[in-house]
């Protein structure tokens, strides 16, 4: 499901570009809190959470690779986290803090994907 601006509950999902990126980071903050919570892999988590909100095959695929992207690359996330957030060790952020900033520098440390 998809809350449009005025927090009411809708089944559109957003036509433009950039409401289909940011509901595929929705989908892969989520997936990546249950991983997270679990110890369960992100990648079929996220693949079923963007099947269950019905985004389409390119934000689906998007979420997907942002997913994997940080779960293939946690280490290196987690320590260069470490180095620009030294205060906060990584272990004792909550668990969604802990994945959006991972899923943001993923971002952009990553960001040559195109959907």
């Amino acid at each position: 499901m998809w809350r449009d601006d005025d927090g009411e509950i809708t089944g559109v999902i957003p036509s433009d570009e950039n409401g289909c990126r940011r509901l595929a980071r929705a989908v892969a903050v989520q997936a990546l809190y249950e991983a997270d919570l679990t110890g369960h892999a992100g990648y079929p988590i996220a693949k079923r959470l963007a099947e269950e909100a019905g985004i389409g095959s390119g934000p689906a695929e998007f979420a997907v690779w942002l997913v994997e992207t940080v779960e293939t690359n946690r280490i290196t996330l987690d320590e260069r986290l470490k180095e620009l957030a030294p205060a906060w060790p990584i272990d004792q952020l909550s668990p969604i803090d802990r994945n959006v900033l991972r899923l943001a520098l993923a971002e952009l440390e990553h960001r040559n994907h195109e959907t």
